[in-house]
Parts: structure tokens; C-alpha cells; sequence
């Protein structure tokens, strides 16, 4: 992603707040936000089921107020996907950029506020590692028999490609007043490539459930040419 990007799609946002009467629909609000929490993901093959991967993810990103109930937001963020089976495990780590959309009440009421999100989410590849091996079984006995080797897998065999889009859909609730206040969202992403593309057999698909807790502080800033 262009790093003027965020910039460009700020400004934008709010010339178009302004832009149908001619005047700020309310005076806009800049905030910046850090969150993060667990994070559960899983790659949905066609013919294969495994188990989700548990991690953590966070993140930071800016929050543009358009009106008395509209928001958008901006976000940097660091998460991972990944998949497990018995004797298989695949790690793929990504950077993140959630473009998301915030309806709720005023963000200038106090107490809590409560707000959905919707939006898109692309995703960049920042690594990709993993093992297989063979399934040890569990006998009993006195005997611990040694762990079966792992071997690294090559990343190439299970996914194509390192750029993903994702939709995602949320729900959170700011708590507090002032220039200071504290969220908790919950989060579900769903991909919308095959990062498998280049397979003719099967299509990879990555899903993801986030519980995020974090803190939104409120910068000084007005839109150039207010009054």
C-alpha cells in the first residue's frame, strides 16, 4: 500500500462530508487508535478439514467522524492464519490494512457507545513456515516413545499467493469521554481470494475471529478552509 494512501482517503471522506451542502455536516473528529487481542484463524480447504490456529494480533489506525452517526476508519495491522492438524501445522503471518466503516451514535456522547463496522480488509504476506510429520499414537504404557521428526514444509505445496482481500464484519462499544476512551470489539473476517490460485484442485480460503480491547485518543485537527 502507497503510504500516502491513508492520507489521501482521509481527506477525501471529509471533502465529501462537506461537499453536498457546501458546510461541515458536524465538526469532524480525528482520532487514533491502538487495539489488539486473540485472534483465531483458519484456512478452509475443500476436501480437507483442520483445526483453527490461535494467536494474538494488533494493531494501530486513525478514526475520521463524518456525521452525528458515520465513521471512517483507517488501520495498520499485525495478524497471522494458519491451520493445524495431528502431524501438520502451517503458519502464514500477514500485514494488514482494515478500510472499515463505523455507524453508531455521536462519538462525542459519553458513557457507552455502542457501534457496528463493516468494510474490506487487504492483506500482505510477511512470512510462511510450518512442519509435517508423521502421527505418533498415544499408548499406555510405561514407555514415552521419542517425538516423531518434523520435516519444514515448503509453503508453495498449500497456498499460491501472498496478496489477500478479506471482508469483514464487527461490532464494539467505546466506553468513556473526553480525549481518552477505551473500546472492545469483536471482529470476523472472511477471504474473498483463493490464495491457492494457481492449484487446479482445490481452493484456500482464510477465515478469522477477533476479540479486540484498546484505547482511542483524540487529536486536534480540522478539515482546511473551515471557518
Amino acid at each position: 500500500m502507497h503510504p500516502l494512501l491513508p492520507r489521501i482517503l482521509l481527506h477525501t471522506a471529509a471533502l465529501g462530508a462537506v461537499s453536498l451542502t457546501g458546510r461541515p455536516l458536524m465538526s469532524q473528529e480525528l482520532s487514533l487508535e491502538a487495539r489488539a487481542g486473540p485472534h483465531k484463524s483458519e484456512l478452509r480447504w475443500e476436501y480437507w478439514n483442520t483445526l483453527p490456529r490461535r494467536s494474538f494480533s494488533g494493531g494501530v489506525g486513525l478514526d475520521l467522524s463524518l456525521g452525528n452517526s458515520l465513521g471512517l476508519r483507517v488501520e495498520a495491522q499485525r495478524l497471522s492464519h494458519g491451520a493445524t492438524a495431528r502431524g501438520f501445522r502451517l503458519n502464514l503471518d500477514y500485514l494488514a490494512f482494515p478500510l472499515l466503516l463505523r455507524v453508531g451514535p455521536p462519538s462525542r456522547g459519553s458513557g457507552l457507545q455502542v457501534y457496528g463496522l463493516a468494510g474490506v480488509s487487504p492483506y500482505r504476506e510477511l512470512g510462511c513456515g510450518g512442519f509435517r510429520g508423521p502421527v505418533s499414537m498415544e499408548l499406555v504404557t510405561d514407555y514415552a516413545p521419542p517425538e516423531p521428526p518434523r520435516e519444514a514444509i515448503d509453503c508453495l505445496d498449500y497456498r499460491t499467493d501472498g496478496i489477500d482481500v478479506a471482508r469483514v464484519l464487527g461490532a464494539g462499544a467505546y466506553l468513556g469521554q473526553g480525549d481518552l476512551r477505551y473500546s472492545i470489539e469483536v471482529r470476523a473476517s472472511r477471504g474473498l481470494r483463493n490464495i491457492a490460485s494457481e492449484y487446479s484442485c482445490c481452493r484456500l480460503r482464510t477465515r478469522a475471529f477477533s476479540v479486540l480491547g484498546g484505547a482511542s485518543w483524540r487529536v486536534p485537527w480540522r478539515l482546511r478552509g473551515r471557518p
